[in-house]
């Protein structure tokens, strides 16, 4: 797991770092193979059985596979297209090497942060995941060339839209540690696996309310109405490969964090209201 989190840092800084655009798509390319031969066999054991690296930080099971899948899929598919795309762009003189070094360094650092999102065991972790994949990809939304006016406003709005919102996620896992502080004692646990093993001591009201915080916050973020607002301007103002990207992935990832709940519900594992 941390060789997957570790492979698109890496891809990012070479991307920055190189002064050919050709040889920038080629790198982001090869990151991107080599991020799928990592990937795929963690994907498939954790499928099988859970996986959990570094004292449980870190914490993978067949949801988190199946997200992280598709966040690989959309990898591969917007570095694919982006090479076309931003051959394109520097032809007719919509961009410039120095704006096409950033979109490849900010592109598999995005890919980094939703990543993070499925791997992460610890609710606090998850939560700065979440928030990373929204600054990350507001800078994305403001790379709009044609009226960049028109993309900026459009990541302004996106940016503060959703740190309002998820700021309500913020509240709901702290109501969660306090929760689990009055079953443990001082030392309160945010990290799913330690709330498993005392889900059936978890006061099911105050839990209640920590799920209504992470619905309206992730919720946000997901565009869930009435906070969708964001949605069409940063659709429609950002790179064709990032609005894919924003269409096919991130959404999920936010909706990862009110699912993996349900789910957890569903099979006994954390019984919130029970």
């Amino acid at each position: 797991m941390i060789a997957i989190l570790l492979i698109p840092l890496i891809t990012a800084a070479s991307c920055y770092m190189l002064r050919n655009y050709k040889l920038i798509s080629y790198v982001s390319l090869a990151g991107v193979l080599i991020l799928i031969g990592f990937s795929v066999p963690t994907i498939f054991t954790a499928i099988s059985s859970p996986i959990e690296t570094m004292g449980g930080i870190l914490y993978m099971d067949a949801l988190s596979g199946y997200i992280m899948a598709l966040v690989i899929f959309m990898d591969i598919v917007s570095s694919i297209y982006s090479i076309g795309y931003f051959e394109h762009e520097l032809k007719v003189g919509l961009t410039n090497l120095t704006w096409a070094r950033r979109y490849y360094a900010l592109l598999h650092l995005f890919i980094f942060t939703m990543l993070l999102v499925t791997v992460a065991n610890n609710l606090a972790l998850m939560w700065i995941a979440i928030e990373a994949t929204t600054i990350v990809s507001a800078v994305l939304i403001g790379l709009g060339y044609t009226k960049r006016a028109l993309a900026i406003e459009a990541a302004w709005k996106y940016i503060i839209l959703c740190t309002v919102g998820i700021t309500f996620a913020l509240l709901g896992t702290f109501i969660t540690y306090y929760a689990s502080t009055a079953v443990t004692g001082m030392e309160g646990i945010l990290n799913w696996t330690g709330l498993r093993a005392i889900a059936d001591k978890l006061n099911p009201s105050t839990m209640k309310l920590a799920f209504i915080f992470v619905l309206v916050g992730y919720g946000t973020k997901a565009g869930l109405a009435p906070v969708h607002n964001w949605l069409p301007d940063a659709h429609s103002q950002a790179p064709s490969p990032i609005s894919a990207i924003l269409s096919g992935i991130l959404l999920n990832t936010a909706f990862y964090g009110i699912r993996e709940d349900v789910v957890r519900q569903q099979s006994g594992t954390i019984r919130v209201g029970t």
